[in-house]
């Protein structure tokens, strides 16, 4: 409710394990839809076959053109599939990915699934032209045991360089990359590379982010 996803709005699980934040985003929409028929033809269950026929292909078309998931794991992948299909049937759109990657780096058909929620379908080339999402709720993987050190992944990220004070007490960002990083710092960022101008997101993430002062880099940031 407090994102509260609207029909249409392209609705994102960056990480989305078993689907429940997917499902749930799903179920928020499926509800407004139901209010709405419910407003013309009466009670749901008083519906007329074709009625229902209606509103359960509205569904099938609202979870193949607007809710998407992405996950590294693909046992994980698969059962939000599942969970797709016992609640809203559809799956399509629930890929396994390592979406921290370069975008180039990304299978061509992770790539296509992603231009399904664009406007105007264009290339993805990089971390500049994958703003495509209207709605992004998520629970990254996080912890300093699961570190992110490959160089190609930091250098597409602000928060993957070293960030340093200057002579004015103000954080500025560094060309230099830093050794490792926690992976809910850089899902932070991507999240936001993912949405539109305008987009929303809810995120859950450790108090360090909010509370530490030796990441008051990324609060400025």
């Amino acid at each position: 409710e407090m994102i509260n996803p609207q029909e249409g709005e392209k609705v994102l699980d960056s990480s989305c394990g078993t689907g429940g934040f997917v499902v749930t985003a799903m179920n928020c929409v499926i509800a407004k839809l139901t209010k709405k028929m419910e407003e013309q033809f009466g009670k749901k269950e008083d519906w007329a076959a074709e009625t229902r026929k209606v509103f359960d292909d509205k569904i099938s078309q609202i979870a193949e053109e607007n809710f998407f998931g992405f996950d590294i794991n693909p046992d994980l992948v698969k059962a939000t599939k599942m969970n797709m299909v016992m609640n809203n049937d559809g799956s399509g759109n629930i890929i396994q990915m390592n979406s921290l990657l370069p975008p180039l780096l990304w299978p061509d058909d992770r790539r296509r699934t992603i231009q399904k929620a664009m406007v105007e379908p264009r290339p993805i080339t990089n971390k500049d032209n994958i703003g495509v999402f209207d709605v992004i709720v998520t629970n990254p993987p996080f912890g300093s045991k699961i570190p992110i050190d490959d160089q190609q992944i930091l250098e597409q990220f602000d928060l993957g360089h070293s960030w340093n004070k200057n002579k004015n007490g103000e954080w500025e960002k560094s060309k230099n990359l830093r050794s490792s990083v926690p992976p809910e710092q850089l899902f932070f960022e991507r999240i936001i590379q993912f949405l539109k101008p305008g987009g929303r997101a809810a995120i859950v993430l450790p108090d360090s982010i909010f509370s530490s002062p030796g990441l008051e880099f990324i609060r400025v940031w």
